[in-house]
């Protein structure tokens, strides 16, 4: 069941908005069929544009309990591939503004080190202004990278 979920989410829009539809408004057994579904075809979910959506909305209308095992699938994709990629990136932007504190935090240790290779990409730059709207008062790692680098961001495409 859950390969077929991902298959027709995947399929046409009209597929994926039922499904979102399912998301939404449908019963606690529906949206565990969502999840289940997700984190089986994860990989093959956040690199697809209907796939992501589809697990954007996961993030949005499920449960905390839901949104905890999604976060695991993202771990184990690595966080750095999701937003460097120009599906995954939405998907970890939807995580960014929909976890708790807890798994932000958790989420965001992974991009220590990194800011500069997201700043300088398209897709990962969305990542870092979604970071810093969420968590306005813990940049201190974006700030560090920015500053250690200021020189090739003040000349980079996505850096100035």
């Amino acid at each position: 069941t859950a390969g077929i979920i991902a298959e027709v989410a995947t399929a046409d829009d009209d597929a994926l908005h039922f499904i979102l539809g399912r998301i939404q408004v449908g019963s606690e057994l529906e949206q565990h069929l969502g999840l289940t579904a997700a984190l089986t075809s994860f990989e093959m979910l956040w690199s697809n544009y209907r796939g992501s959506r589809m697990l954007q909305e996961l993030f949005i209308a499920g449960s905390p309990e839901m949104k905890r095992e999604l976060i695991v699938a993202i771990h184990n994709e690595g966080p750095m591939n999701l937003s460097l990629h120009n599906h995954g990136c939405r998907v970890i932007q939807a995580a960014l503004t929909s976890i708790d504190h807890e798994d932000l935090t958790k989420l965001l240790s992974k991009f220590h080190g990194q800011v500069l290779a997201l700043i300088h990409n398209s897709n990962g730059n969305h990542v870092v202004q979604r970071c810093i709207e969420a968590l306005t008062g813990e940049l201190q790692f974006i700030i560090d990278d920015v500053i250690e680098h200021v020189r090739s961001l003040s000349v980079h495409i996505y850096g100035c």
